[in-house]
């Protein structure tokens, strides 16, 4: 029940969006690779080559920002990095879904690694509160694209991304909003 106490490495991606912005959820990862090492728990970080040198905690695995494959380059470093370290654990963050959360998922699935989620406030809560069908029709309906493939892209980010927080071994919330947030719409437990 307990077995993040044994944690001794966690993988974590750091990949901003933006080199120019550092939020709540930048300053926060920065906060726990910092103080974790103080329990005895290594963070094992992968960022991005050209936000490494605002880091404050250095990235052991360093990918480049722009491809083609963006997605499946993360996976694969993110397997190879939880192999190649032994990490116990991935660490994601809620507030990233597309460049954290749904990478973080499938490598914790891919490497049978527990995942742990931070929850945030999410600006996406509307679309939370539905069931997957009115989902499906609120992209189908309300999409940013005028094409129904990028619709239906944005259907099953948001499938993963609810997947992913509700199969989390561990949900850490931010806030007691955030975690009201987690177990009424997300069915966190």
């Amino acid at each position: 029940r307990h077995w993040f106490l044994l944690l001794t490495r966690l993988l974590a991606f750091f990949l901003m969006r933006s080199i120019s912005f550092v939020g709540g959820a930048e300053r926060r990862f920065e906060s726990l690779a910092n103080t974790l090492p103080h329990f005895g728990v290594e963070f094992v970080v992968i960022a991005y080559r050209e936000d490494a040198q605002f880091l404050k905690v250095s990235p052991r695995f360093l990918i480049p920002r722009g491809s083609a494959h963006k997605y499946l380059r993360l996976i694969l470093a993110g397997v190879k990095a939880v192999r190649t370290t032994k990490c116990d654990a991935v660490y994601a963050y809620h507030s990233d879904y597309m460049r954290v959360m749904i990478p973080s998922y499938l490598v914790s699935l891919i490497c049978r690694k527990p995942l742990v989620v931070v929850v945030h406030d999410d600006t996406k809560r509307a679309q939370d509160s539905q069931s997957i069908r009115g989902l499906l029709k609120f992209e189908l309906i309300n999409g940013k694209s005028t094409r129904i493939i990028p619709r239906l892209a944005e259907f099953s980010n948001q499938v993963l991304r609810r997947l992913a927080i509700r199969s989390a071994s561990a949900c850490i919330c931010v806030s007691k909003f955030a975690m009201s947030y987690a177990k009424d719409t997300q069915k966190v437990k």
